[in-house]
């Protein structure tokens, strides 16, 4: 038997320790052909880690938000751990427009050399990702485009079945093109072989996963039947990803043999539950709207 035919699949990590362009690994993944947007930071994200360059020796902390704006503070600290004291007092305060992501500092309005500082940080950090980015770029390509198994409850280490390996080579090639500096990311993939041991083990995984996630889609699904008076924008994206989600388990399908007959089971079980949760969800909304009319 050849090694190709004796590979049940691979086990694979990950790891980063820079940045890289956002635009870079846009364009590499596109260009090889796989349909993943990588997603831009909000402007909350890319103005904390602007502050942080920012503030020196102050501590940064938010102070309040409302539908139109948030405000952070950089507080100047004293602490005394001998008595278990603590004084603070605010330095500046800093707001931006969550809308138009203009942004205003307390004291000295828009010409403050503070206030230009922050923005020269944003204007660094924008094209950038940091890790937690490009790891979830990276997991977003395996859940999609693999029938991958989480080996880990937090995510980050998954086996992908032999016949996936064409992606994770898709994957490797567009990460190695983005590296500011050798080393920088490192996606790790472990030969899994062919033997009863790791079939019986990755099987185990996956009744595992499907009865975790059933339990929580379903769950999921009757929540949303039970809370209709969310905004119309809100209920539509819970919507999807309920359904994704149901839709997600069929994945697994492949990976299970025939012996595993409830688990097969439990993976319809759940579509069809949801299915029904979504119907009901949409003709009470339906009916909702049209009593708020008359």
């Amino acid at each position: 038997m050849n090694e190709k035919a004796m590979q049940f699949g691979e086990v694979v990590a990950w790891s980063v320790r820079d940045y890289v362009s956002r635009a870079k690994l846009s364009d590499a993944l596109k260009k090889e052909n796989i349909g993943i947007c990588v997603k831009r930071t909000d402007k909350r994200t890319y103005l904390k880690r602007a502050l942080n360059e920012c503030i020196g020796n102050g501590v940064l902390r938010e102070i309040g938000e409302d539908d139109k704006k948030i405000a952070y503070a950089i507080v100047e600290e004293d602490t005394d751990v001998s008595t278990a004291s603590w004084l603070g007092s605010m330095r500046e305060a800093v707001v931006m427009d969550k809308e138009t992501g203009e942004i205003s500092v307390r004291n000295e309005g828009k010409k403050s050399p503070f206030l230009e500082s922050i923005l020269r940080a944003m204007g660094r950090n924008e094209g950038g990702l940091i890790a937690a980015e490009i790891g979830m770029t990276i997991r977003r390509v395996i859940e999609r485009y693999c029938d991958a198994v989480s080996l880990r409850d937090t995510g980050g280490v998954y086996f992908i079945p032999a016949k996936n390996s064409g992606i994770l080579d898709k994957l490797c090639n567009a990460l190695q093109e983005v590296e500011s500096r050798r080393g920088a990311i490192r996606l790790r993939r472990f030969s899994v072989a062919r033997t009863s041991n790791s079939e019986e083990s990755i099987q185990e995984l996956v009744a595992l996963t499907v009865s975790t996630t059933a339990r929580r889609v379903q769950n999921e699904a009757n929540d949303l039947l039970a809370d209709l008076k969310t905004r119309p924008s809100s209920f539509k994206t819970r919507i999807k990803t309920l359904a994704s989600a149901a839709d997600s388990l069929r994945a697994y399908e492949a990976l299970l043999n025939k012996s595993l007959e409830d688990v097969h089971g439990q993976i319809e079980a759940t579509r069809v539950h949801v299915e029904k949760r979504l119907k009901q969800c949409i003709r009470r909304r339906s009916i909702m709207r049209l009593k708020k009319k008359n």
